[in-house]
């Protein structure tokens, strides 16, 4: 599993945090926010 912080601005200029369905979204008891990619599915 990776971890990203993945954050973008939107035209109204509020930063907002990006995830996928799937991710976990991590808040740290020092504020930061990251996001935990799902893996890729594999197939046996």
């Amino acid at each position: 599993m990776t971890t990203h912080t993945a954050r973008e601005i939107d035209r109204d200029g509020i930063n907002r945090l990006v995830a996928k369905l799937g991710d976990w979204i991590i808040r740290h008891p020092d504020g930061r926010w990251t996001i935990h990619h799902q893996p890729p599915q594999t197939t046996i």
